[in-house]
């Protein structure tokens, strides 16, 4: 594995990332893949207990090697369903040992929604990790998308506000949370800088159609205007068409008009 990812390091890859818990070795996988990004002073991104059994927890085998080897270059676990699943003493036990680690959590509820208790008809545990309490210890949060329109999630649009919204509903953060957890955190979670509207920021900027936060999250327009270094790189509008109705048609005749909405 050493050998490998080295080539891999050589070829211009940054950061080592894996999939332990589907190696018959979860713990001696998760322990490998943290010792060779300390090695190598590169960040480290692993998709960890994506699964609904409570017994697995590699997550805090993750931490403790993060802990034993130094690692300190940026570290990231995805999914960390089964954490879910726990009893809230073991959740906040584990969220304490990650937050000691300084190891960051992704969450990914479209994908976690869509895959997981499949087999469970009643009462199906709805598949994300215990954002709360790793709130509550201090944890980065970061929330992404993952699997859009392939094998493991049919729909999808690659948008923030739609995961956004899905952690509102879902994971019943509030819309500042959520936002929170698409923007700041996962600047964080990847080790960029924090950003905000100052002067003498960088101007990178998406603007969104909307009263308010929360409006602009339950609404999720189309309509968007892209700014890069200070320039109007691409944008969006949506035109409405309203078309006045014949007094011959009734109610019971009308139909969608698919041409009601149209992107420009």
């Amino acid at each position: 594995m050493r050998a490998l990812l080295r080539e891999a390091m050589a070829a211009g890859a940054d950061v080592v990332g894996g999939c332990p818990h589907v190696d018959p070795d979860p713990v001696a996988a998760t322990r490998e893949l943290v010792a060779i990004a300390a090695e190598l002073g590169l960040p480290i991104d692993l998709h960890v207990d994506e699964q609904l059994n409570p017994g697995a927890l590699w997550v805090r085998d993750m931490a403790a090697a993060l802990m034993q080897t130094g690692h300190d270059h940026g570290a990231v676990a995805s999914h960390c369903v089964s954490l879910g699943v726990q009893d809230p003493e073991t959740q906040a036990a584990v969220a304490a040992e990650i937050a000691a680690a300084g190891l960051a959590v992704v969450t990914l509820p479209q994908t976690n929604l869509y895959l997981q208790a499949r087999d469970r008809p009643s009462s199906p545990p709805r598949g994300l990790t215990a954002i709360r309490a790793l709130h509550d210890a201090g944890v980065v949060v970061a929330a992404g998308a993952d699997n859009v329109r392939d094998p493991f999630c049919a729909v999808g649009r690659s948008d923030a506000l739609e995961t956004a919204a899905l952690l509102v509903m879902a994971a019943h953060l509030t819309p500042a949370e959520a936002w929170h957890a698409v923007t700041t955190a996962s600047r964080a979670a990847i080790g960029a800088p924090a950003t905000d509207l100052l002067p003498g920021q960088p101007a990178e900027v998406v603007a969104l159609r909307g009263s308010s936060l929360t409006d602009a999250l339950a609404r999720a327009s189309d309509e968007r205007v892209v700014v890069h270094r200070g320039r109007v790189v691409a944008s969006t509008t949506v035109s409405t068409v309203l078309r006045p109705l014949s007094p011959a048609r009734t109610p019971s005749s009308l139909r969608p008009n698919p041409t009601l909405h149209a992107l420009a």
